[in-house]
């Protein structure tokens, strides 16, 4: 660009900035002029002044024709409780009518110990000798599985530190105990959970739509990565070293046939083309990157608008040839900033084919939230308790985030399917 015509762009710029220096005086003066007839009494109050909470306070309770909601009653019942004495005085009543009240509470929790007597001796069946054992403890552990899948929970499920588990444990059940064996209950049955683990992985890789996000991880103060696969039935995590295509490679493998929502990094692209996968972009990470665009250059300005109209069109049922048709245009169009090229380029040709999944199959989303919100409990984690500080203590948050959200998406309790599971693979 030579000087003259970079003096004539300048020109342009300075007279689009009076033009709005000149509509804000406008509007300045307007609002003064409304805010002193407000003082003299002229003119009802204007929006921009804050209204008294006491006069305008919203109105509690459900809107005028709306049906109520309470709580359901009970449909089971522990035990039953008759009332028929007088509350001041403790003098029978002499009953005229009873009334039904239904009161759900809980009662305080307490330790059991249990003492076992095991017998050793010879099997006649199994022609050996053999020692009886419980299937309420894992072997050379001194707690129950209940208390262990209890403490797996808090920690992993709810997001819990070590430090609050303890004393958890010391004031619901007046159970002892130290962090460090809380650490060891962690890591060591997580080892039980390996098999379910490797067992949702191969599920996953049989689905047909897998929503995938990362974000920073910390493992004793060393910078990693964790990494979310997600859809409506399963949900593994997986932390590494590294950022790129090898991890969803490890997880996903290389002949995975679905679809790959993902927002627009480049380890997704790598991975595509080292497996038989397909992607959708997500909309959301698009139109947040174009409106970026057009906060800095007016130019971009077009192209968020002809982006945010495409994608509600494609929401309303648009055909895909129609959707591609209106990319292409915005691909032609000439943009003077070399931003809006190089952002154009990877929407609307390099990823043109990854753009309208959503639109012929209904079981892929337009966006990648799910895999954002699959992320957000264990960033409260990391924020919490900083990471992990072990290898045994990355594998085991690996294992149980995996198991424990996958179940809760299948509508399975981890506490009673846990001790299901821990019964029927832990003893063999």
């Amino acid at each position: 660009m030579n000087l003259k015509k970079r003096i004539e762009e300048l020109e342009r710029i300075a007279k689009r900035q009076e033009e709005i220096i000149i509509k804000q005086a406008e509007k300045i003066k307007e609002l003064e002029e409304q805010l002193q007839s407000l003082k003299e009494g002229n003119i009802e109050r204007p929006s921009f002044v804050k209204t008294s909470l006491k006069t305008y306070q919203k109105t509690p309770g459900q809107k005028e024709g709306h049906e109520g909601i309470t709580r359901p009653i009970p449909k089971e019942v522990d035990e039953e409780i008759t009332l028929e004495k007088c509350p001041d005085c403790g003098t029978k009543l002499s009953t005229t009518e009873v009334r039904e009240r239904y009161v759900e509470d809980i009662v305080f929790p307490k330790k059991v110990v249990r003492k076992y007597y095991q017998h050793r001796g010879w099997c006649c069946n199994c022609k050996e000798i053999k020692t009886a054992t419980t299937k309420d403890a894992l072997p050379k552990f001194r707690f129950g599985l209940t208390l262990m899948l209890f403490v797996c929970f808090q920690k992993i499920g709810l997001a819990l530190t070590i430090n609050k588990i303890k004393k958890e444990l010391e004031t619901y059940f007046n159970i002892q105990i130290s962090e460090g064996e809380i650490s060891q209950i962690i890591t060591k049955t997580a080892k039980h959970f390996r098999n379910e683990f490797e067992n949702l992985k191969q599920e996953m890789r049989s689905m047909s739509v897998c929503y995938t996000d990362e974000t920073s991880w910390r493992e004793n103060g060393r910078n990693r990565w964790l990494w979310t696969f997600i859809n409506e039935r399963i949900a593994l995590y997986k932390i590494d070293k590294s950022r790129g295509a090898k991890v969803p490679l490890k997880v996903l493998g290389k002949g995975y046939e679905g679809i790959v929502s993902s927002d627009r990094y480049s380890a997704y692209n790598m991975f595509e083309s080292q497996s038989k996968c397909k992607q959708q972009k997500c909309w959301t990470h698009i139109l947040r990157n174009s409106r970026d665009l057009a906060e800095h250059y007016p130019e971009a300005k077009y192209l968020h608008r002809r982006l945010k109209f495409i994608y509600k069109k494609a929401k309303e049922g648009e055909k895909k040839e129609k959707l591609l048709h209106w990319i292409d245009l915005i691909a032609e169009k000439k943009y003077p900033r070399s931003e809006i090229p190089k952002f154009v380029k990877s929407i609307c040709i390099k990823h043109r084919e990854n753009l309208f999944r959503f639109v012929d199959n209904p079981e892929v989303e337009s966006t990648n939230n799910r895999a954002e919100r699959g992320l957000r409990p264990l960033v409260v984690m990391r924020k919490i308790s900083g990471g992990n500080r072990s290898k045994a203590g990355v594998r085991a948050t690996e294992i149980f985030s995996s198991v424990i959200n996958s179940w809760q998406l299948q509508g399975r309790n981890f506490i009673n399917e846990g001790m299901n599971y821990l019964q029927s693979t832990a003893f063999r």
